[in-house]
């Protein structure tokens, strides 16, 4: 900043050590000529930051609809008064793998009993959004072609409670139970949308999907879901959900569904989890909407970024507005009083002024409205649930930019209101 003052000031300063007084003087005619074509550029400037302020006003509430319109899409699940933690089990609290399911039962027990938890699901790795296992689903009756690859499928470790807890229905079948321990095959809840590619929800019960290698039994349907939110502008995930009982981890993670605010919960679930697992650490311990904010991260940034940019290039407009008509006024103070002892009324006057500074600003305005246009078809694919051929982004800048102009014609009006005949007639013959 020091050295682009420093820069700014110097620069005029070294060329204007170098003009000789005899051209100062024999310009001196050509003032007047000189003066018009210096009011020209600024109207130019003026007009060209208008236009760029339009493309910005415009960009900015494009931005800010599509970041809207991310936050109120139906992810599919319980987004509210959740809490997450996770737990790495180790091997001092819990020797052997087999004893695994008992301790999931005694974490689930003692989250329980922390005033204002009401119910407690489990998982693993972690509760979704955050990162789960893929795999690839193939089963009989697919497509040759889909079939080399299969399906890309979330894979979910959970236990009876955890689909409850996240309120995802069952469509068809039923969910994951706690005989699924003991079941002598495993056994599979699967997403609508997987349901759909095998005939149906009610069609896909009972037959069998295959799962990098393994067989499963299908003995549910459950609703579709977006666990990463609309950021990832996918239509829907495809999941599958095991019993975490046939494939037990040491890497589990609980969500709590609390009557009380979660924020106020960590601390005591921290505590009755360290009373219960000493030696293991906790860790991804978050609020559901905290999570989920996270993938809103990039959109909000860029929406904030231009709104900022937007904000500058209004203020800029603003002060070219103001100058451009500060100097009109001054340079027509004469005139104006003379049209005021000769009847012209005040808010003639006024309206003068402000109609300079809204045609200069409409001027720019048409330019940047296209240009707005353009630019918006660029952003189409970066752009959520809202058309690139939206007008509002357009019509919110046109009014955001002639509000300026007129705020901006304001203090240039009031001074042309108080423009003296007697002194303006004293003038004239000076």
């Amino acid at each position: 900043l020091l050295l682009t003052a420093l820069g700014a000031g110097l620069t005029p300063a070294l060329f204007g050590a170098h003009v000789a007084p005899a051209s100062v003087l024999g310009a001196a005619g050509r003032t007047s000529t000189q003066g018009r074509s210096d009011r020209r550029t600024g109207r130019w400037l003026v007009i060209g930051q208008v236009a760029l302020t339009t493309v910005l006003v415009s960009t900015a509430a494009l931005l800010v609809q599509s970041y809207r319109a991310m936050g109120s899409v139906d992810v599919g699940f319980r987004t509210t008064d959740l809490l997450k933690v996770a737990v790495f089990v180790d091997s001092q609290d819990v020797p052997e793998d087999q004893a695994l399911p008992a301790f999931y039962h005694s974490l689930k027990e003692a989250l329980s009993e922390v005033p204002g938890v009401e119910a407690v699901g489990i998982a693993s790795p972690t509760v979704p959004p955050a990162f789960s296992g893929e795999g690839r689903v193939r089963f009989d009756g697919m497509p040759e072609t889909s079939r080399e690859h299969g399906v890309l499928a979330y894979v979910h470790l959970v236990d009876p409670d955890m689909m409850p807890v996240l309120d995802i229905p069952v469509l068809a079948g039923r969910g994951v139970e706690s005989e699924d321990e003991t079941a002598g095959r495993p056994v599979v809840v699967i997403s609508e949308s997987l349901a759909q590619l095998m005939g149906g929800a009610q069609a896909a019960v009972g037959r069998s999907v295959d799962l990098d290698g393994t067989s499963f039994d299908v003995v549910g349907v459950a609703g579709d879901v977006l666990y990463l939110g609309a950021a990832t502008r996918r239509p829907r995930d495809v999941d599958v959900y095991i019993p975490i009982a046939q494939d037990p981890s040491r890497v589990v993670s609980m969500a709590s569904r609390t009557r009380l605010d979660p924020e106020t919960l960590i601390a005591p679930v921290r505590a009755r989890l360290a009373q219960l697992t000493p030696r293991s650490p906790l860790d991804w311990i978050a609020t559901m909407p905290d999570d989920l904010m996270r993938g809103f991260e990039g959109p909000r940034f860029y929406a904030a970024l231009v709104l900022a940019f937007a904000g500058s290039a209004l203020l800029l407009t603003a002060t070219g507005v103001f100058a451009i008509l500060a100097r009109k006024v001054a340079g027509e103070r004469t005139e104006m009083g003379i049209r005021r002892a000769f009847g012209a009324s005040r808010a003639h006057l006024v309206g003068g002024v402000v109609r300079s500074g809204v045609t200069l600003c409409s001027s720019g305005l048409a330019v940047g409205v296209v240009g707005a246009m353009v630019v918006a078809l660029f952003l189409g694919r970066t752009l959520f649930g809202v058309s690139s051929f939206d007008l509002r982004g357009a019509g919110t800048a046109a009014v955001v930019i002639l509000v300026t102009a007129v705020v901006a014609s304001v203090v240039p009006a009031i001074r042309a209101m108080h423009a003296s005949p007697s002194e303006a007639m004293r003038d004239s013959t000076s």
